[in-house]
């Protein structure tokens, strides 16, 4: 893993800032859903298209 074995770290410190850089809200639920299965495996974080 880039940071290690430690995903929230990943999350906190990669995956967050990436999505508020192209205008997603990772605290929005609307935007960003975590841990959503959709087949397998498990997605970690999805994103959903709306008006975008």
């Amino acid at each position: 893993m880039l940071l290690g074995e430690n995903e929230a770290q990943t999350r906190v410190s990669l995956i967050d800032p990436l999505l508020r850089a192209l205008g997603w809200s990772p605290d929005d639920p609307d935007q960003v859903r975590v841990e959503v299965r959709v087949a397998e495996p498990i997605t970690s974080s999805t994103t959903t298209a709306g008006d975008r």
